[in-house]
């Protein structure tokens, strides 16, 4: 079997990105991750503009793990409608987060945050319990019928507690596993991950319906 080996390398030029090699070293670093963001197998000099974002970065990993204590995560639903009726069959729920200075923040800053750090995890069973919290409710309330479709991320599907945490929240609101879908991404067959596989096997056991985003 043939292996090959790429390098993403970061580079800090002296004086301009510092005068110490501590200094020097830790910016390559930060130039290094770039390089790594942006596509792998490549080189990044230091700038400006890569300190910003790593330190913007930095501030929203800080951010997020306070605002996760904080309540400052919801959740959004976006409807699913039945084209010939015209009637809310499903609802998709979409994660928030409303920053106590910020404002709203774009999942697109915060959910790669939080995939990389492993927040991701707990921030998963936060949703899970809010949304089968919602939907018991609605079902309660106006929409016997009504079913929630949750992302699942390949790093929750990883987690050995996550079947388990499902069926606690189902049954803690008297929900039957019709009344939440489990969404998930098709990199999760791509990289033919065996804990993923053996979690999307006990999900499809307890009769939850798997879709693919």
């Amino acid at each position: 079997m043939d292996t090959y080996i790429t390098a993403s390398l970061g580079i800090a030029l002296y004086p301009d990105n510092g005068k110490d090699i501590s200094t020097l070293l830790k910016r390559a670093d930060i130039a290094m991750y770039q390089a790594k963001d942006n596509g792998k197998n490549q080189f990044y000099y230091y700038n400006n503009e890569i300190n910003k974002a790593s330190g913007k970065r930095l501030l929203l990993e800080r951010d997020l793990r306070k605002g996760l204590d904080k309540d400052e995560l919801f959740l959004n639903y976006q409807p699913v409608v039945e084209l010939q009726t015209g009637k809310i069959v499903s609802l998709e729920a979409l994660l928030r987060w409303e920053h106590n200075e910020m404002g709203m923040v774009s999942p697109v800053d915060f959910i790669p945050i939080a995939e990389d750090t492993g927040l991701i995890v707990e921030i998963g069973y936060k949703v899970i319990e809010m949304a089968c919290k919602q939907c018991h409710y609605w079902k309660t309330n106006s929409f016997p019928h009504i079913r929630i479709a949750i992302n699942v991320s390949a790093r929750q599907l990883r987690d050995e507690k996550l079947v388990t945490y499902i069926e606690y929240y189902l049954n803690k609101y008297s929900l039957t596993p019709d009344a939440i879908d489990i969404e998930i991404t098709e990199s999760v067959f791509y990289s033919n991950d065996a804990k993923c596989l053996k979690t999307l096997h006990q999900l499809n056991e307890l009769n939850l319906r798997l879709l693919l985003d």
